[in-house]
């Protein structure tokens, strides 16, 4: 088990643009949750498109409105808080890629650079392994298999909680963290294979 365990999730104001409404984070330091970091964010807003679209769908789905977030802090007023946070250590999520993915896009758009490579794992890859017999891997699914029942699904700082909670279980249950490391392009938005090391010459 890694030392320290960026645990994180994001919600979206739909399904096709990279935007962020929330970021929940979840801290993983030495096997115990230390702290929670929780934030409403105000979207992006174009020139050609005064807002990006709410999708009714997943308004009803995650419970987010524009109202909610129209006096919170943009993007890059969050990131300045949390990048140090996220860069702190192994970053968890559940379908973890895609959230990378719509995260990087995000700081795209506004001209924010990060680590060109970042690496993390997903505990939805890990909970397969895992739990191999149980036939559904979504976050709630698994949460309530391994007793953590205070899941409120969709909240974003909620469902950090839970895949820091199932990161702690798969570790527990002896799953090699190794066998699920992945690696992150931050420039490119895609998932890359792992780094091999060179052999040493003889």
């Amino acid at each position: 088990m890694r030392d320290r365990v960026i645990a994180f999730d994001i919600e979206m104001p739909g399904q096709k643009e990279m935007r962020l409404s929330a970021l929940g984070i979840t801290v993983i330091d030495k096997g115990t949750i230390t702290d929670k970091y929780f934030y409403l964010i105000k979207i992006f807003q174009k020139k050609h498109n005064p807002e990006t679209e709410f999708d009714p769908y997943v308004i009803k789905l995650i419970g987010i409105t524009p109202e909610m977030v129209k006096d919170k802090p943009k993007f890059p007023e969050v990131w300045e808080e949390v990048k140090y946070v996220m860069s702190s250590g192994l970053l968890v999520a559940h379908g973890a890629t895609g959230d990378l993915k719509a995260l990087c896009g995000c700081m795209k758009d506004y001209g924010i650079e990060w680590e060109k490579e970042i690496e993390y794992t997903c505990t939805c890859d890990m909970g397969i392994k895992c739990y191999n017999d149980l036939g559904a891997y979504s976050l709630d699914t698994l949460c309530e298999h391994i007793g953590f029942y205070d899941l409120q699904h969709h909240d974003a700082l909620s469902d950090s909680e839970g895949c820091a909670r199932l990161y702690l279980d798969y570790m527990e249950k002896g799953i090699n963290e190794e066998d699920f490391l992945y690696h992150f392009d931050t420039e490119k938005c895609i998932k890359i294979r792992p780094k091999i090391p060179k052999k040493k010459k003889r």
